[in-house]
């Protein structure tokens, strides 16, 4: 029997994956109906550079062995970064987002948000860093201008995305409880469809990072 050399890498951990990797993956896991044995050949695909007339010439317990390798990989938490370094420049996230963020910056957050346009999503949330002394750093204004951050760390993008949709859902929390006390001092009658309107941004109507990521675990 002819012997086949099958090379391959497997990433050890997030930090080995870029965004644009990951991106590859989730389009396909997002999509209705996929196949699971489909799925696990294009993981094997697009991390370990596996084509699939190879992994299918492969033994069925070396493929598990390798997605079970991935799964661990994948299932760690990712930490935030308050900078990172990125194509010889050094950025930063918005210094106390809760309290720095602009309508704008929140604005195009969540339309990017939405179409899952990741790369630009965090390109507002990280920008380059202009001035840093003794711990602390400004950055630039937001100009709705985008770094191509494609090639960046996925631990980088996920530590980051999940930090902003903890505080986005608590913004949204906020805004509930202030919306329907400012309407009752404005004296407008109407209250239960400015209710429902907010309702419609609550929690469970934000998009769960989670889902969009159906490999991913969520941190304990």
């Amino acid at each position: 029997m002819e012997k086949i050399e099958i090379n391959y890498s497997i990433p050890d951990q997030k930090s080995d994956i870029t965004l644009e990797t990951w991106m590859k993956l989730e389009k396909i896991a997002t999509q209705e109906d996929i196949d699971p044995d489909f799925l696990q050949k294009k993981m094997l695909e697009i991390f370990c550079d596996l084509k699939y007339e190879v992994s299918s010439k492969m033994k069925q317990v070396q493929i598990d062995e390798i997605l079970g390798y991935l799964n661990k990989v994948l299932g760690t938490k990712s930490e935030l970064h308050q900078t990172f370094e990125f194509e010889g420049k050094k950025y930063g996230l918005i210094p106390d987002f809760d309290k720095n963020i602009t309508a704008g910056e929140l604005i195009d957050l969540d339309k990017y948000l939405e179409i899952k346009d990741y790369p630009r999503l965090l390109s507002i949330l990280y920008r380059p860093i202009t001035k840093e002394e003794a711990g602390f750093y400004q950055i630039e204004p937001y100009s709705a201008t985008h770094t191509k951050f494609l090639g960046i760390r996925y631990d980088i993008f996920e530590g980051c995305v999940a930090f902003f949709l903890t505080l986005y859902a608590d913004c949204v929390a906020a805004t509930l409880k202030f919306i329907p006390k400012a309407m009752k001092k404005m004296k407008v009658q109407d209250l239960a469809s400015v209710e429902r309107l907010c309702l419609s941004l609550n929690g469970e109507a934000i998009p769960s990072f989670y889902s969009y990521f159906p490999m991913a675990t969520s941190p304990k």
